[in-house]
């Protein structure tokens, strides 16, 4: 939302015109930023279901490979 509101407040299409290096590495921080999300959103998930898994099957190798991402 505030990034729509910066990058996209005037009719230019050219938004790192002013200062290139800073623009650059703000949208770089950001892409970044929703990969760790969704990364991270993914360990929860495979750590969730393998605590489900491991409900009805007593095995624990699988654990340590979580901890080790």
């Amino acid at each position: 939302f505030i990034k729509d509101t910066v990058l996209f407040a005037d009719e230019t299409l050219d938004h790192c015109s002013v200062s290139t290096v800073a623009c650059k590495s703000a949208v770089a921080f950001f892409q970044f930023s929703i990969l760790a999300n969704y990364f991270w959103l993914l360990v929860e998930g495979m750590y969730l279901q393998t605590l489900l898994a491991l409900t009805f099957v007593l095995q624990r190798k699988y654990f340590w490979w979580y901890i080790l991402i």
